[in-house]
């Protein structure tokens, strides 16, 4: 993310800065690097490490991804596409990736942390957990609403992917589900005569919310994303609030168990 307090510099020793980017934008709709303009490389001799440069590709990649794969699918997207708009060589992408999968699949954990980010910053730690759930789903939903090419590129192309990538998705899927559930329990904290749950409950929770999501994103309302806050929350609300007797049922043993 880039901070509106960033100056362009232009020396050939330092990449320049954006200026003004808006905290909550994805960078992979508005590359850069803590503030560096990935576009802007100096030209001519310069002192960038090499791990700046290919740190920049990266960052090129990653928005030529999202942008091809939002704008005429993931199976559509050659490797000319991506090398096209991320203005770099075809050595250079497989200098960072194997092939599209492995880009994809690196590209939706960056995406992912992103996410995460906004989700922790969007609550104050100071308020009730009530209100840090809320809040947190609200900042995931904002996040996919101001984030369209984003949203569309993980939420609704990642069934064209391949099977590789699903280990990744189930990967995102449970961290969102532990961080839910530490939160969860900080409200347990607060009300001790709330039911305990496992995991697969929070995992249960953080699959549907993105599911409507997806849906949204498939129809064209992604802009709308908002909208589902009440939705979201009354299930998650619906479910913390079970009777002991049906939360009893999620810790009977079962023929998978």
């Amino acid at each position: 993310m880039t901070g509106s307090d960033l100056t362009r510099r232009g020396n050939a020793g330092r990449l320049p800065t954006v200026q003004g980017a808006h905290q909550r934008r994805s960078r992979f709709e508005h590359p850069a690097i803590a503030g560096v303009d990935v576009w802007a490389l100096p030209r001519g001799q310069h002192k960038l490490q090499r791990g700046d440069i290919a740190a920049s590709q990266r960052a090129r990649i990653f928005y030529a991804l999202s942008q091809c794969c939002a704008a005429k699918g993931y199976a559509a997207t050659t490797l000319n596409d991506l090398c096209q708009l991320a203005k770099i060589s075809k050595s250079s992408f497989y200098a960072q990736f194997a092939d599209k999968e492995a880009c994809y699949i690196a590209a939706y954990e960056a995406a992912h942390y992103e996410l995460s980010a906004a989700m922790v910053r969007s609550q104050d730690l100071s308020t009730d957990a009530v209100t840090r759930t809320r809040d947190a789903l609200a900042g995931y939903l904002r996040y996919n609403a101001e984030n369209p090419t984003v949203a569309r590129t993980f939420l609704v192309e990642i069934h064209a992917v391949g099977p590789r990538v699903w280990a990744k998705h189930e990967w995102g899927h449970r961290r969102t589900a532990r961080r839910t559930q530490a939160l969860y329990r900080i409200r347990r904290a607060e009300h001790p005569e709330l039911p305990d749950f496992p995991e697969s409950v929070f995992l249960t929770l953080v699959t549907a919310v993105e599911e409507m999501v997806c849906t949204y994103v498939r129809k064209g309302k992604t802009a709308d994303v908002m909208n589902l806050l009440p939705q979201a929350l009354f299930m998650f609300e619906a479910c913390y609030a079970a009777p002991p007797s049906v939360a009893a049922l999620l810790h009977t043993p079962t023929s998978d168990d």
